[in-house]
């Protein structure tokens, strides 16, 4: 399970917008479900338009009975469901949030992390706050920037920016991530979305042409999910995109300008601080240049250095100027306006003209591709299941089917033989230039990853435990040194990198992680291949990977992952058994044996699945009364053991650890009684299952519970443990994939039978997109 954040859904089009957006939200609630709200564009008949509004603490069904008696038909309206980051859950920190003067409304995904310094600025511009959350700033910020007031300019409503480039001078003063969309009643049928680190998606209606009104609608969305009933025609907006969508189309520019533009005064404010304030020269498609700020400047808060900052860029030519010659770089103007300001005479901040070139702030518009969603309604239905969770624990054998799915295969040779091979074409593209830089281009990721001395897995949560179970097959089958971290921790520490003997590896379920994103962006700033693992098509990290490999596990729309990780295992045993194949570490013959243990995987999980279901559901009566429990694995099945307890934590509330076996002695021990469960993986097959029988007579002899997960026909532990649960034998290194059923089986039942809400555990859901 990822950390959280929000839902956005959005529309624009001829049906009424209400009942769709309501419908988006319920597909996105497991994003997040402490409150939810819309804002929907209404016309009335004289002509006048206003935002309807209604926002409720709960979940989305709270909201649907609070619009029950709406009698609107708005068609253009934006839509959110929360998980709170900013202030408590309550009615006012619902999103949208509206301006000052109930223009604008916006909801948002992500965290504004110079919330607080906005804030000052806008209470000192007499703007009085609604809510505790870093959002609301947005609304009011857009605004001010539709006026003119945030550069200086002014001129009343004659002078008004067009919304989409009211969001992007907004946008430049945040320091953080978004998605977000934006209504303005002054502009009843425009719709704008953004995003940075936040994932956006827009959905295109299957009969919209561009440049035809008739018939014509548009969705944003966070993901998929919410769009897939309507449309299958999708644009993965990129990092730093903002889409303007109208009734006859839409546009997307970059605001790549903006973002440089901030990075470039978080630098000289830096330097301002540290005492070595420098003009800083421009030049070059990844900088704007500035010029030099003044001390008054240097003296503001952070948020007025960024304001200052952005009409000296106006004034001088540094934002390109789309319908004139702005080069992107500080020419002649801006040498001048450098030298005027280095006497720190402490003049205020230019003002900036009405004819600057903040009218046409944003890039020439950008071409992004229109995607076919290769998902199906079905798919996010729960099919009859009780539960998403329970749905998706069952799903493994043929998500593991669809994994492996013109990867893994044995064929016959016309000697009578027969051949395996693993082919992972994600990983056998030649990198270009463009993509990876001249360092890298020309290479095979899959031939830099056979070369690595070392490969660094970075990830977080679930996704970690798989990690390190890839650690153990890489080690075992390739031959190569393996380092797993989390990857909250990784970008902060400093790692060493070696670009010419390092390969960087991440697993994410979602591809938008914001600590696992950061990660790939600090591997390629080092010049290390940056590969990814992750599920959903489109997303951040396997657009800004170099290479990787989609895990085709379907979506996954319970919050405690289970069908993922056992398809991330399995994606980490095909590219741990190419690897070995490749180096000579595995020959011919035993490439056979293991490529056909892997195949048999589905058909003796689906056998065993029903099973396993119904001897662990009436045992979880029992376990329900728990306080907590202990899971304790050994080689391969150590991070089964650490997915084991996260799964029971998380969903049930039970508090539980996962340790190695050995380590019992260390410390859990002392916590050991009979009202305590201990849940043993022992398997045969493991090279210390000696050691593991030894582990289990010193939990019996000071009484506590025994609960153990062994193969079909080891009857061992039958006289001796509480409760056995067995699973089909298979190769030790491909073990994990069917331990783990059962104590995702486990968790799950023992949460219903608690009553806990399975596919929707308090305080989490399904995606970190901040860190």
């Amino acid at each position: 399970t990822d950390r959280p954040m929000c839902g956005i859904t959005a529309y624009l089009g001829f049906r009424a917008a209400l009942p769709i957006l309501l419908k988006g939200l319920q597909r996105l609630e497991y994003r997040g479900y402490d409150s939810a709200g819309v804002a929907i564009v209404e016309k009335a008949a004289s002509g006048d338009v206003s935002l309807y509004t209604c926002k409720r603490k709960g979940k989305v069904s709270v909201l649907c009975s609070a619009v029950d008696g709406y009698a609107g038909s708005g068609s253009c309206g934006i839509a959110h469901t929360r998980w709170a980051t900013h202030g408590p859950p309550s009615d006012a920190n619902s999103h949208p949030h509206l301006s000052a003067g109930g223009h604008i409304a916006v909801v948002h995904n992500g965290i504004i992390e110079n919330f607080h310094e906005l804030k000052k600025f806008l209470e000192r511009q007499g703007i009085t706050f609604r809510s505790e959350t870093d959002t609301e700033v947005l609304a009011h910020l857009i605004e001010l920037a539709r006026q003119g007031t945030l550069t200086g300019e002014t001129g009343g409503e004659s002078h008004e920016l067009p919304l989409e480039k009211a969001v992007a001078i907004a946008l430049s003063q945040v320091d953080g991530t978004f998605g977000i969309a934006v209504v303005d009643s002054r502009e009843p049928d425009v719709l704008v979305g953004a995003r940075k680190g936040s994932p956006l998606i827009m959905g295109i209606g299957k009969d919209t042409e561009p440049g035809k009104e008739d018939g014509a609608e548009y969705f944003l969305a966070s993901d998929a999910s919410a769009l897939v009933e309507h449309t299958s025609r999708v644009v993965y907006l990129e990092e730093g995109d903002i889409v303007r969508i109208t009734r006859d189309g839409h546009s997307v520019y970059a605001l790549a300008d903006v973002l440089k533009l901030v990075n470039r005064i978080r630098s000289q404010h830096s330097h301002a601080h540290s005492g070595r304030a420098t003009p800083v020269a421009g030049g070059g498609a990844d900088e704007v240049g500035l010029p030099l700020l003044s001390a008054h400047e240097r003296a503001g808060s952070f948020s007025e250095l960024r304001r200052a900052a952005l009409a000296m860029a106006v004034a001088t030519g540094a934002i390109p100027d789309a319908e004139g010659d702005g080069a992107g770089t500080a020419g002649a103007g801006a040498g001048a306006a450098a030298e005027s300001k280095a006497d720190g005479s402490g003049a205020p901040p230019p003002r900036v003209p009405p004819a600057s070139p903040l009218r046409r702030f944003v890039s020439e518009e950008v071409k992004r591709r229109v995607h076919t969603l290769e998902i199906s309604l079905q798919e996010i239905e729960k099919g009859g299941y009780k539960h998403f969770m329970l749905k998706e624990i069952m799903d493994q054998p043929r998500t593991l089917q669809n994994c492996m799915r013109g990867r893994v295969s044995v064929q016959a040779e016309e000697d009578g033989s027969k051949r395996a091979r693993v082919v992972l074409g994600g990983l056998q593209a030649h990198l270009s230039a463009e993509s990876a830089g001249e360092a890298l281009a020309g290479q095979l990721p899959e031939a830099r990853l056979a070369a690595a001395r070392r490969i660094i897995i970075c990830a977080c949560g679930t996704s970690w435990h798989a990690g390190l179970v890839g650690e153990y097959m890489l080690e075992h089958l390739a031959g190569v040194s393996v380092e797993v971290e989390y990857a909250s921790e990784f970008i902060y520490r400093g790692p060493i990198l070696y670009p010419d003997q390092d390969v960087v590896l991440v697993i994410s379920q979602s591809g938008e992680t914001a600590d696992t994103l950061e990660a790939v962006r600090l591997a390629k700033r080092h010049g290390v291949l940056a590969l990814g693992i992750c599920n959903v098509v489109g997303s951040s990290i396997a657009r800004e990977t170099h290479a990787g490999v989609y895990l085709h596990a379907g979506p996954e729309i319970g919050v405690a992952s289970t069908k993922a990780f056992t398809a991330q295992i399995t994606v980490l045993a095909m590219i741990a058994l190419r690897l070995g194949h490749l180096k000579g570490r595995i020959d011919d013959a035993t490439m056979l044996q293991y490529a056909e243990a892997m195949l048999q995987l589905p058909g003796q999980l689906e056998a065993t699945l029903p099973g396993l279901q119904d001897r662990i559901m009436p045992r979880s009566k029992e376990f329900r009364y728990a306080t907590n429990f202990l899971y304790l694995g050994r080689g391969f099945n150590f991070p089964v053991a650490l997915e084991g307890a996260l799964k029971l934590k998380e969903i049930s509330y039970i508090h539980a650890e996962g340790y190695p076996a050995a380590e019992m002695k260390h410390g859990p021990i002392a916590l050991i009684d009979r009202f305590m469960p201990v849940v043993f993986i022992a398997l045969k097959s493991d090279a210390t299952y000696q050691k593991i029988q030894a582990n289990v007579q010193e939990v019996m002899a000071r009484g506590g519970t025994i609960v153990v997960i062994t193969e079909e026909g080891n009857t061992d532990f039958d006289d001796t443990s509480d409760f056995v649960i067995k699973v089909p034998r298979t190769l030790e290194w491909l073990s994990p994939i069917v331990t783990v059923a059962p104590l995702q089986l486990l968790a799950y039942h023992v949460a219903d039978c608690r009553g806990c809400n399975v596919d929707q555990p308090r305080n989490l859901a399904k995606s970190v997109t901040v860190e």
